[in-house]
């Protein structure tokens, strides 16, 4: 019987490629340099349809959780400089752009 990391660990050319059995070399997950191993819970149409696509579920879920993390860093500073803005857009709204004088459009 195989394992759940023989089932769905695999490793070609260096990258992890998680549902795609074949002929590649198995290790463990945690083996992986610069890599941790990680359970996530998953739609399993959603699973079935990257699989069937051929989308690596590893650099999916990374590029997803470095877009939600990118996300959550804006709205962190649109907020710690909230009082900055709403000064700086006051200004320009109650006296106009600065060197405005000086521009050549």
């Amino acid at each position: 019987m195989q394992s759940y990391a023989h089932k769905f660990a695999h490793v070609a050319n260096g990258v992890l490629d998680l549902g795609k059995p074949g002929g590649e070399k198995e290790v463990k997950m945690a083996q992986i340099e610069g890599r941790k191993a990680t359970n996530l819970s998953l739609d399993p149409a959603l699973v079935a349809q990257a699989r069937q696509s051929g989308v690596n579920l590893s650099r999916a879920a990374e590029d997803g959780i470095r877009a939600a993390l990118r996300s959550s860093a804006a709205e962190e500073w649109a907020e710690a400089n909230r009082a900055a803005l709403e000064s700086s857009n006051g200004y320009v709204v109650s006296k106009g752009l600065p060197l405005r004088g000086y521009r050549m459009f």
